[in-house]
């Protein structure tokens, strides 16, 4: 008969390999950089591979619950207290996958709602995208800039700048200014929605002679 106070073991993950599809670990202490076992399965929830961190400097590092089965070790659970900060609070029912880079998922219970989270390395800004299903909205944001879904209206926009909005009752632009550079610009119906006819039809009067037609914007009723 083994020893039950033997068969379940905790240890430092001090270096992990994949490069055989399978996340491998080598186990020990961390604060004196001292292996105890090397080449350990570690296993995870099914269809979620995670591998650990390696230690920091001050021998903080991620810990390793593992079984003793005869000669060999197993990696059962994980436990890596530098990720708390990344995670935030978590209330009950709440889910969060985390490194400890910016880059996160969150998944709240309340509020129905998911996000994804990272840091724009630019401009030291987040960059969110939130699935919202309390308010039945979805929501991408970087810095200043964002773009509003709702069930009957989108938003593209930027704080302090320009707006556009989408919805059944039309297409709505605001700012300072507004520039279409293309080949042509058709403003209104000119039937069918067949291509603007040849200038001057419904042409737009251009400067910098008075009366002067566009070749490129017509405008109908």
């Amino acid at each position: 008969m083994r020893d039950a106070d033997a068969l379940l073991l905790a240890g430092d993950i001090l270096a992990s390999d994949t490069s055989n599809g399978e996340v491998r670990c080598k186990l020990g202490e961390a604060t004196t950089g001292h292996g105890k076992s090397a080449d350990v399965a570690m296993y995870c929830a099914h269809g979620f591979i995670g591998v650990p961190d390696e230690p920091d400097a001050d021998g903080s590092a991620c810990q390793a619950f593992y079984a003793q089965d005869g000669d060999e070790q197993k990696i059962v659970g994980t436990r890596d207290n530098r990720l708390a900060a990344q995670v935030g609070e978590l209330k009950e029912g709440d889910r969060a996958i985390v490194s400890k880079g910016d880059a996160r998922v969150l998944v709240k219970k309340a509020g129905a709602s998911a996000t994804l989270f990272t840091k724009n390395q630019k401009t030291g800004k987040s960059i969110l995208i939130i699935a919202d299903g309390e308010h039945g909205e979805a929501k991408i944001q970087n810095g200043n800039a964002f773009v509003l879904v709702k069930d009957d209206k989108i938003v593209l926009a930027v704080n302090g700048g320009g707006a556009i909005t989408i919805s059944k009752a039309g297409v709505q632009v605001t700012g300072g200014s507004f520039q279409a550079t293309t080949g042509a610009v058709q403003l209104g119906d000119q039937g069918g929605g067949t291509p603007p006819p040849p200038s001057p039809a419904s042409a737009v009067a251009v400067g910098p002679q008075p009366g002067a037609v566009s070749t490129k914007v017509f405008a109908a009723a």
